[in-house]
């Protein structure tokens, strides 16, 4: 099993030339790129990167890749404290990627969770300055973060950083996806009466999280919520069927995958 350090990064950073689209170069009085978000201070993260886990014939993990939409102090140190922001999905595209080898377009392994998570909704709107985080200077937009993203938005971003996807169907569609080793990443709800919200104290509201496991023999699914400062979670299958129920009500969702070689 992949461990990351429980200390992640949360240093401010400044995006480098070439990285915004077009549509959001703007530079600032002195020249430079804008500043996107500076928050404070904490220990290095360094996760290993993606060649290090093939050469040592190991693949990450739903606990080593688990981070927060929100600020936490495991998870997503010096985060985002907005506790309305709409980034699940960014989020949730993040954690997709790792889980198959892959980072978020204009990212490193010595990135804070936050910076990959702006840098996710980035990828996810390259040609939409009304949801991608910044504001016409350049400068993160806490207003832009509040916006909800959807399946066309989570495919751009995952075809950005070179996965392969694929939308699923139904429950067989998504345990062979598992089954290969796919990650899912799947837009509902946690509400409802067989939902998981009720037991974890969750609030019921749309909601987008990744299905990073399952279990023929017990019939559970693990599952990384962004929204879950505990780490990854365990849920039944009719858990899941209530959050496909509640939200979509047919799609089960996109799998991510690493292109053969």
């Amino acid at each position: 099993m992949i461990q990351f350090d429980a200390g992640l990064s949360a240093a401010g950073y400044r995006a480098p030339s070439g990285v915004l689209p077009a549509h959001r170069q703007a530079p600032t009085s002195a020249g430079d790129p804008a500043d996107l978000v500076s928050l404070g201070e904490a220990p290095d993260w360094r996760p290993p990167t993606a060649p290090q886990l093939r050469a040592a014939g190991m693949r990450p993990t739903p606990a080593s890749v688990h981070i927060t939409q929100y600020r936490d102090p495991v998870y997503n140190p010096g985060g985002d404290k907005d506790e309305s922001n709409g980034n699940c999905g960014p989020t949730s595209l993040a954690m997709a990627l790792r889980l198959v080898g892959l980072q978020v377009p204009g990212t490193s392994s010595g990135d804070s969770p936050q910076t990959v998570i702006d840098r996710s909704r980035l990828a996810m709107h390259p040609h939409d300055a009304s949801g991608d985080g910044l504001d016409e200077a350049g400068q993160r937009s806490p207003d832009e973060h509040r916006r909800a993203t959807g399946y066309g938005h989570l495919r751009r971003g995952a075809e950005a950083a070179g996965a392969r996807t694929e939308f699923l169907r139904g429950l067989p569609d998504l345990q062979r996806a598992l089954g290969d080793g796919q990650p899912v990443i799947l837009v509902g709800n946690p509400g409802g009466k067989q939902g998981y919200a009720a037991r974890l104290g969750q609030g019921a509201e749309d909601h987008i999280i990744v299905i990073s496991g399952f279990d023929a023999e017990r019939g559970t699914y693990t599952i990384n919520d962004p929204a879950q400062r505990g780490g990854p979670l365990t849920i039944t299958q009719a858990e899941l069927q209530s959050f496909v129920r509640e939200g979509s009500g047919t799609h089960y969702g996109m799998a991510v995958s690493r292109p053969q070689p």
